[in-house]
């Protein structure tokens, strides 16, 4: 699977706005970028990172469809309260 695929895949599992997938591919990018100098995730998870972390951060939306702030205590990344 190719990283472009992951990522059509991870936003079949959950639709998002135009907007919000291109805040979501910066906040990728930047993620991987920073995950040279610091492990923010495992590196074996990067090739799948869209359906690993993101859409799996997602699923959260269902939740609370209206919810307008998330907070994350926990440690990492900020997977799964970032996205």
């Amino acid at each position: 699977m190719t990283f472009a695929a992951d990522k059509a895949r991870a936003l079949k599992l959950t639709p998002v706005s135009r907007e919000t997938e291109q805040r979501l591919d910066l906040f990728v990018a930047l993620l991987i970028d920073w995950q040279k100098k610091f492990n923010l995730i495992a590196a074996s998870t990067i090739p799948e990172i869209w359906t690993r972390h993101v859409a799996d951060s997602l699923q959260l939306l269902e939740l609370a469809p209206d919810a307008k702030v998330w907070v994350d205590f926990g440690s990492g990344a900020g997977f799964p309260g970032i996205p």
